[in-house]
């Protein structure tokens, strides 16, 4: 949920096996992105109903553009490098933010390597008015 990205958690020394770092990766999907949000509901259902917290620990990330950016289906670690880079000054309540989101993409879009261009192929092709 603070948009710290795998490469950083995963950086530790105590990560020198694949066995340790899958396993990691799955606790943190199965328990955290979803297993704890699923245990909260109801308590968040009663308490806090407009509370947006399970929201951002599902998505793993709780800036507005990288929530919009894994909304409009990037995964979540090109979705945080994306944030970072290229969008973090957007504003996702301004009216031209898919406008301006789709500009930065596309002007940038040659200077990425070659996993981030396939993953945005799908978002820079569609029309503006479909993200």
């Amino acid at each position: 949920m603070k948009e710290k990205s795998l490469k950083d958690i995963l950086s530790d020394s105590w990560y020198d096996t694949p066995e340790k770092i899958e396993k990691t990766i799955t606790q943190l999907q199965n328990k955290v992105s979803y297993g704890l949000p699923l245990l909260l509901k109801p308590l968040y259902d009663i308490k806090f109903p407009d509370n947006p917290f399970l929201r951002y620990m599902e998505a793993g990330a709780f800036k507005p553009v990288t929530r919009r950016l894994i909304e409009y289906n990037i995964p979540r670690e090109t979705a945080l490098f994306l944030e970072n880079e290229y969008a973090s000054d957007l504003d996702v309540n301004d009216c031209s933010f898919d406008h301006k989101l789709k500009k930065i993409l596309t002007e940038n879009y040659p200077f990425l390597n070659y996993w981030v261009q396939i993953q945005l192929e799908g978002l820079l092709s569609k029309p503006e008015h479909y993200f």
